[in-house]
């Protein structure tokens, strides 16, 4: 038994590409994490790291952190630790729970550098993998959702991902290893928990024996045809592209039209996933695609950050920040996103101007793309001059402008370039 495990976590290693890369590993002192730092000895990947966080939420967790840093020490594995009080760091809307995580993917990050670590292993398991399917599920969610947790996703792998719970635990009584038992995982104010130790067990007595088992396959073959997608995506989006600066995208509206309605759905995902955003909700998406056949200009505001903008046969992709007007004290010189800005005289300001491109790097996107980002200013909320592809445009009707400064804008890559 624990050379096929073995042989099983190499296995994962190898066909996630991390084996060989220097290897921290997160440890909390469950079942679930000291059966993989057991595997990766066993395994002969020594890790660079263990890495602990105490979130400072149980009167038990003192013991834990003490209990996983004398058993590195019993190793001779280095030990990265903290203790936070992750209820105090919460955002505003945010659960304890979700606090918890950001925190500690926050720490696990900063130590694994500190360690020299290129990939932190996870415990997550099977039958983590299994319940977050079923949680997906219930929750509506769309095909992606199938795919569950990722057996990789940049510096974090989860090389467990094929283990049950049990198996991890029979290795360590084997080896003759201990564990502690987190007892919050037995709280039921938990929706995980309610469904680790009720929903998963009775569907196990009631439908199938294997149904952990098949959750967990079924979130692998969606995850390989998640893959297969992304791969189809990336050529459509390519194909429907324009050149625009980052974090700026321009797709054609004409070819976007040729889609069905479900691909054009899946390319805007993956056109979201590309740029950090969140997927919106399935009755919003169908929103959204209606929107795309419809001809005129309108915003869609993709999440909190992001926003869709339709407009001279392109659909543009950007931050919501960059719509917002901002002002500006122009006194000789300022920096303003992409521009530099001068005045020659006059007095009057502040100025509210259109922000176009944000902070990037001008200077490495060739080609003739600032027609679509181009800057305006505003007087008294009223466009005074905007600049055209042929030029400034001033419309000075209505507006007092004697004493108006003369303003140039200098597109930063004419100046070095800025990032």
């Amino acid at each position: 038994m624990t050379l096929s495990a073995v042989e099983k976590f190499r296995a994962a290693a190898r066909r996630d590409g991390w084996l060989g890369q220097p290897l921290a590993v997160a440890v909390s002192g469950g079942g679930d994490s000291m059966g993989l730092l057991w595997l990766c000895l066993a395994s002969g990947l020594r890790p660079c790291a263990a890495i602990h966080l105490d979130h400072g939420l149980r009167p038990s967790s003192a013991d834990e952190r003490r209990f996983v840093e004398e058993t590195c020490g019993r190793l001779g594995l280095p030990f990265f630790w903290k203790r936070i009080d992750a209820a105090s760091r919460r955002l505003q809307g945010e659960s304890v729970e979700v606090a918890c995580r950001r925190e500690r993917y926050a720490f696990l990050r900063e130590a694994a550098q500190s360690a020299g670590a290129s990939v932190v292993a996870l415990a997550h398991t099977a039958d983590d993998q299994a319940e977050t399917v079923l949680m997906n599920i219930c929750r509506g969610c769309g095909l992606w959702g199938l795919a569950g947790i990722p057996r990789r996703r940049g510096m974090w792998v989860r090389p467990v991902l094929d283990f049950r719970r049990d198996e991890l635990r029979d290795l360590l009584k084997d080896a003759g290893w201990t564990w502690v038992e987190d007892e919050s995982n037995s709280d039921r104010r938990y929706t995980r928990n309610r469904v680790r130790a009720d929903l998963l067990p009775e569907l196990e007595r009631q439908v199938g024996a294997g149904a952990a088992v098949h959750l967990a396959a079924l979130a692998q073959e969606a995850w390989e045809a998640r893959s297969d997608e992304n791969v189809l995506m990336t050529s459509l989006l390519a194909g429907a592209s324009r050149l625009a600066p980052e974090p700026f995208q321009k797709v054609s509206l004409k070819r976007l039209r040729l889609l069905s309605d479900g691909l054009i759905a899946r390319l805007l995902r993956h056109l979201s996933a590309q740029n950090g955003g969140a997927a919106p909700s399935r009755r919003r998406m169908d929103d959204l695609t209606g929107l795309v056949r419809r001809s005129g200009r309108w915003t869609f505001q993709w999440d909190r950050h992001h926003d869709l903008t339709a407009r001279d046969g392109h659909l543009f992709w950007g931050p919501s920040s960059e719509r917002v007007i901002q002002t500006v004290e122009v006194s000789e010189r300022a920096d303003w996103g992409g521009w530099d800005v001068s005045f020659v005289s006059g007095p009057m300001g502040p100025w509210d101007l259109n922000v176009p491109v944000g902070r990037i790097c001008l200077s490495r996107k060739p080609g003739d793309w600032t027609a679509d980002f181009l800057p305006a200013v505003l007087v008294n909320g009223a466009v005074f001059a905007q600049s055209t592809e042929y030029g400034w445009e001033v419309r000075s009707s209505g507006v007092e402008y004697k004493n108006l400064r003369v303003l140039h804008f200098t597109p930063h890559e004419a100046v070095g370039g800025r990032s």
